[in-house]
This record gives C-alpha cells, structure tokens and sequence, in this order.
C-alpha cells in the first residue's frame, strides 16, 4: 500500500510537470505566432527565437508526456531487505556526516523532488553516477560516487 501511494504521488507530480510544460508551449506558441513579433528589420531576431524557444518547448512536452507514460508502466513492488537494488526501489541513504537521503530508482525525471509522509524523495535513474551506484547493491553495502568533482559514499539503511 505504501509504495502503491508513493507511485500515485510521483504521476501526480509528473503530471504538474507536464502541466506546466504544456503552458509554457502555448506561450511559446502564441508568442512565436503573435503580429508583433514581424521583424522590423533584418537584425531584428525576436520572432526567430521565440519560434526556437516554441519548438522547444513542444519538444519538451512530448518527453514529459513519455516520461508519464514510462512511468505508469513502472511495475510497484515491494522489496525485501535481501533484495538487491533496481528499478522501483525505494532507497534509504547515509553519508559520512550521518546526512540521510531517500531515493526513488525510477526509469524517468531524475532530479524530480517529490514529498511523501514528511520525506523529500529524490527520484534517480540509472543513468546517474548515484543510480548506476545504486544498481545491484544490498542493504548495508557501501557505495562511493563521484558527483561533480568530489567523491561522495554512503551506505545503504533502507531497501523499500
């Protein structure tokens, strides 16, 4: 039930994202698309790039879009202390100053923050150093990740 509702509430916050991506293509869009935005003369780009920024943002709904799509199809499972790390997990992390991380090991919209029964959950792919640490490891194992130029460890509290 736990990791159920933990699911519904990373679609939901998919879903914001996707919201607020599909605004920002209709401004785009409007913008790209508005008489003022005629150049007046040859050095004049505005209309240009407002057309860029248009087609970028449609580009950006359509990966939001997937990543709902991805992310639903997400079979919710619950993982044993024995298990080992992969997607769908939900993983407790400490580091060297006793700091605790919880992380979401999901397919899609890493970096996306979500709160969840007063924790913030870090949604990680495995394409990320921290998820491609992550991949495979058990409860209590130590794990060391170079993030930005800094070597980082942690060891691994909790596998939900």
């Amino acid at each position: 039930m736990y990791k159920t509702r933990l699911h519904q509430t990373i679609i939901t916050a998919l879903e914001v994202v996707l919201d607020t991506s599909r605004k920002a293509a209709i401004q785009a869009h409007e913008t790209a698309t508005n008489g003022e935005t005629v150049a007046e003369n040859k050095y004049d780009t505005f209309g240009l790039e407002a057309s860029y920024l248009a087609a970028g943002q449609s580009k950006r709904v359509l990966e939001c879009e997937e990543n709902v799509k991805i992310f639903k199809l997400l079979e919710v499972q619950d993982f044993k202390p024995e298990s080992l790390i992969r997607l769908g997990a939900l993983v407790e992390l400490e580091d060297a100053q006793s700091n605790i991380k919880t992380l979401f090991l999901s397919p899609v919209s890493g970096g996306l923050k979500v709160s969840f029964d007063q924790l913030e959950i870090t949604l990680v792919t495995p394409l990320a150093p921290l998820g491609k640490a992550l991949m495979n490891q058990s409860l209590g194992d130590d794990i060391t990740v170079l993030i930005g130029h800094e070597k980082q460890s942690y060891i691994i509290l909790k596998i939900i």
